[in-house]
């Protein structure tokens, strides 16, 4: 049986998705539930020592268990607090599901349910 996956949108952002999804985490996870987040596309990320990080996917990740490898939680991780479509184009990559799909399906593995925070308002474009 295939265990559920939840999507977390809202209107823009700031409005509280992070804050939904961490708490569904650790609620799923308090009724012993394994559950892992993923933010697929995250702008405004920070250069670390690991590479490019994003405070809500970090949340996202320490709300897990098990606690998944940031690049599957985090496949695109980009450096300009842009919509998406706009800072993948800063740094010349082109958003495309199949990474986002095979890191969705690996984290699928992983755990029982997948919470997917959404980048942006639910109408943010991820293309031109």
């Amino acid at each position: 049986m295939q265990h559920p996956a939840f999507y977390v949108t809202g209107t823009d952002t700031g409005i509280g998705k992070t804050m939904g999804s961490t708490a569904l985490l650790h609620a799923l996870r308090a009724r012993g539930h394994s559950a892992v987040g993923m933010k697929p596309v995250a702008s405004g990320c920070e250069h670390t020592p690991h590479g490019w990080r994003n405070e809500d996917a970090l949340a996202l990740q320490a709300a897990s268990d098990p606690q998944p490898d940031y690049s599957t939680l985090n496949p695109y991780a980009l450096p300009a607090p842009l919509a998406p479509e706009l800072a993948a184009a800063d740094v010349g990559v082109t958003l495309a599901l199949a990474p986002i799909a095979h890191a969705f399906a690996q984290l699928r593995t992983q755990a029982e349910v997948v919470v997917v925070e959404g980048v942006g308002g639910w109408a943010a474009p991820l293309s031109a």
